[in-house]
C-alpha cells in the first residue's frame, strides 16, 4: 500500500515539474498550428489610465516568469507580423506585484470606437504573433497567436442620423398618423437597444409643439395627438418645432429639431365680408345688407349699405374662402327673393381679387320687378367651387322710399328721391339725444313737483300764534315778512323762492 502512495506521489511530482517555462497553461483548442491566447482590456482614455493605473490589464497564461534569469524566468517579444496597430506602443508585459502573475497591461489610451463615426478607425481588436524563451534555456521557444479584445464602456453619446428635420404636414391629418420616424445611433457596443426617444416640452413658447404631437419611446416614431388647426396660427408662422431627445442605457444624451410646417386643408367655408358686421371669431356671423326701393331700376348697379353699420357710403358686397392659403373660387347668385319668381330678373357679376382672395358681387335689375316693393328682399348666395360646395347666405332688404307724404312741402318734394331720410334727419337728433332730453325733462319735472309740495307743507304747518316762526328738533325755519328767503339750520343753509305763494303774506 505504502508503495503504491509513493509511486503515485512521484508520478505527481514528475507532472507538475515537467511543466517547462512558455508553455500553456491552459490546454488548447488552437488556431492553425500554434497555440492561440485570448485576452481582454476594456477601452480606455488617458484620464481613466491616470485615475486608474492599474486597473487595465489582463492575465498572460504562459508558465514561466517574466523578466527573470532563473530556471523558470521566460523572455516574451512581439513580433513583427502585427497586421495594423503594434501592440508594443500600447501594451507592457510584465508580472502583477499582487499576484507574480504574468499580464498585458494598457500603458497608452484606446478608442474602441474611433474619433469619428467610422468603424474603421476604432479599435476592436489587436492581433499580433507573441515569441516565448527561456531565459536559461535556449532551446526553450514557442510561438502564440495572441488576441486582445478591447472591451467597450459607454464613454459615446447617442447621435441622430440628420441634424435637423423638416417636415410638411396638412392640417387636416387624423389624429394618431404617423407623420415621421425618427432615429439615431450610438457607436458604443450593447447600447443601441436600450436608446429611447421623447419630445422635450417647452411652456410659454409660442414654438412648442409638444401638446399636438407624440412620440413612440423606443421607436421614434412622431404621431399626430391633437386635431391641427392652419388658422389658428399666426399670419407669420405656419409651423411648429418640435424638440426631440434621444436617451442610452447609461443616461447619455441628444437632441434635435423637427420643424413641421403645416398645410392648409380645405376644412373651411365661405364668409361675407364688409365693415361692422356682427361677427363671431372674426367671421360675419349674420350678413345683411340694406338698400333702398328707388335702386331698382332696370340697367342700374344696385348699391347697398351695410347693416348693422350705418354708415353713409355705400358698401360692396364681398365674400372669401376662409382657407386663406387655398382662395377657392367663389361664385356669387341669388338664391331667392321674398316675394318670389324675381331670381332670374337680376343679373350678377361675380369680379375675383388674386390678391386677396375676395370675390366681389355687382347686381344689376335685368327685368321689370313686381310694382309692390315695400319689404322686397333678396338672399345672395356664396358657394366655394369645390367639390364640397360649401356656401354662405346674405340677405338684401329693401326700405321703400318712393312714397311721398301728403304733409311735404314743395321744397321737401325736390329732396333727392334715391335717398331715405333717416330718423335723426327728420327729427334732427339722433336717438341717443332724444332719449336723454326725455331723461332730464322727466327728472325736472319730479324735482318742481317736490319743491312745490314742500313749499305747501312748510306753510300750512307753521300757522299758530308764532304765525311767522317754526321749530323743530332738528330744524329751524325763519320767515321773514319783506323776503321770501327761508333760512334752515342744522346741518346745511339753502334759499327756495316758493314761486310767490307768500309774498302776500
Amino acid at each position: 500500500m505504502h508503495l503504491i502512495t509513493g509511486i503515485l506521489f512521484c508520478m505527481f511530482l514528475q507532472l507538475v515539474f515537467t511543466q517547462k517555462p512558455c508553455d500553456p497553461i491552459d490546454d488548447g483548442p488552437y488556431l492553425g498550428t500554434q497555440p492561440t491566447l485570448d485576452m481582454s482590456i476594456y477601452e480606455a482614455s488617458q484620464s481613466d489610465l491616470d485615475r486608474n493605473p492599474g486597473g487595465y490589464q489582463a492575465e498572460l497564461r504562459i508558465y514561466g516568469k517574466t523578466g527573470e534569469t532563473t530556471a523558470d524566468g521566460i523572455i516574451l517579444e512581439v513580433q513583427d507580423d502585427f497586421p495594423l496597430t503594434d501592440p508594443r506602443t500600447i501594451l507592457e508585459f510584465t508580472k502583477d506585484p499582487a499576484t507574480s502573475k504574468n499580464i498585458i497591461k494598457l500603458i497608452k489610451p484606446v478608442d474602441r470606437d474611433g474619433p469619428t463615426d467610422s468603424t474603421e478607425d476604432g479599435i476592436q481588436l489587436l492581433p499580433f504573433t507573441l515569441k516565448c524563451s527561456s531565459s536559461t534555456d535556449k532551446t526553450v521557444v514557442r510561438y502564440y497567436d495572441v488576441r486582445v479584445f478591447i472591451l467597450d464602456i459607454n464613454d459615446n453619446y447617442p447621435q441622430f442620423t440628420q441634424s435637423t428635420y423638416n417636415i410638411t404636414v396638412n392640417e387636416l391629418t387624423p389624429v394618431g398618423s404617423e407623420i415621421l420616424r425618427i432615429s439615431a445611433t450610438d457607436k458604443d457596443e450593447n447600447i443601441l437597444n436600450n436608446m429611447t426617444y421623447s419630445i422635450i416640452s417647452l411652456p410659454g413658447s409660442v414654438m412648442d409643439a409638444s401638446m399636438y404631437f407624440d412620440i413612440e419611446e423606443y421607436t421614434g416614431t412622431i404621431t399626430v395627438s391633437r386635431t391641427l388647426d392652419y388658422e389658428s396660427l399666426g399670419t407669420d408662422r405656419k409651423y411648429f418645432t418640435l424638440t426631440v431627445e434621444v436617451q442610452d442605457g447609461a443616461g447619455k444624451s441628444n437632441q434635435t429639431y423637427v420643424t413641421i410646417n403645416i398645410l392648409d386643408g380645405d376644412d373651411q367655408g365661405v364668409a361675407f365680408v364688409y365693415p361692422g358686421c356682427l361677427s363671431h371669431r372674426g367671421v360675419c356671423a349674420w350678413p345683411k345688407y340694406s338698400s333702398l326701393v328707388s335702386q331698382l331700376k332696370m340697367n342700374k348697379q344696385l348699391m347697398v349699405y351695410p347693416v348693422p353699420n350705418k354708415i353713409s357710403n355705400y358698401t360692396l358686397i364681398q365674400a372669401r374662402d376662409l382657407d386663406l392659403s387655398l382662395k377657392s373660387r367663389i361664385q356669387l347668385s341669388i338664391a331667392s327673393t321674398i316675394p318670389p319668381g324675381s331670381e332670374q330678373k337680376f343679373r350678377v357679376e361675380t369680379v375675383p381679387n388674386p390678391v386677396t382672395g375676395l370675390y366681389t358681387a355687382y347686381i344689376t335689375p335685368i327685368q321689370p320687378l313686381p310694382t309692390l316693393l315695400d319689404g322686397f328682399e333678396i338672399f345672395l348666395k356664396a358657394e366655394e367651387q369645390t367639390d364640397l360646395k360649401r356656401f354662405e347666405m346674405a340677405m338684401i332688404y329693401f326700405i321703400d322710399d318712393t312714397i311721398k307724404k301728403p304733409e311735404e312741402t314743395t321744397e321737401s318734394s325736390q329732396v333727392n328721391p334715391e335717398v331715405k331720410p333717416t330718423d335723426e334727419e327728420t327729427s334732427g337728433y339722433s336717438h341717443e339725444v332724444t332719449a336723454l332730453i326725455v331723461a332730464v325733462t322727466v327728472v325736472a319735472v319730479v324735482l318742481l313737483c317736490t319743491i312745490i309740495g314742500l313749499c305747501y307743507f312748510v306753510k300750512y304747518s307753521t300757522m299758530s300764534t308764532s304765525k311767522y316762526n317754526y321749530n323743530m328738533q332738528t330744524v329751524e325755519i325763519a320767515l321773514n315778512k319783506d323776503t321770501n328767503l327761508w333760512y334752515i339750520s342744522h346741518e346745511f343753509y339753502c334759499t327756495i323762492e316758493c314761486l310767490h305763494i307768500f309774498r302776500q303774506q
